[in-house]
């Protein structure tokens, strides 16, 4: 069977090794995270408890930010909750 190396973040490799199942390889985990699906209705409110003030910071932050990866919106919000 062909393989490909790849790097990741050491917090990546962490996150992985979380998900990893006993019995599975790591190849077997990142398949089976790729593969599933959560319907988008899974996240209804979901941020329904987060205050109104905070949500208006976070959508003006966004379109100040143009494209904005998920990790870099949890560090912002984090650090403001934080301070």
């Amino acid at each position: 069977m062909a393989v490909k190396t790849i790097t990741v973040t050491v917090e990546a490799y962490q996150a992985l090794s979380r998900a990893k199942q006993a019995h599975e390889s790591f190849s077997d985990t990142v398949r089976r995270l790729a593969e599933r699906s959560v319907p988008l209705t899974d996240f209804a409110g979901a941020w329904a408890d987060v205050p109104e003030r905070q949500l208006d910071e976070i959508e003006q932050f966004l379109e100040k930010s143009g494209q904005l990866g998920w990790n870099r919106l949890k560090r912002r919000t984090h650090r403001k909750r934080s301070t």
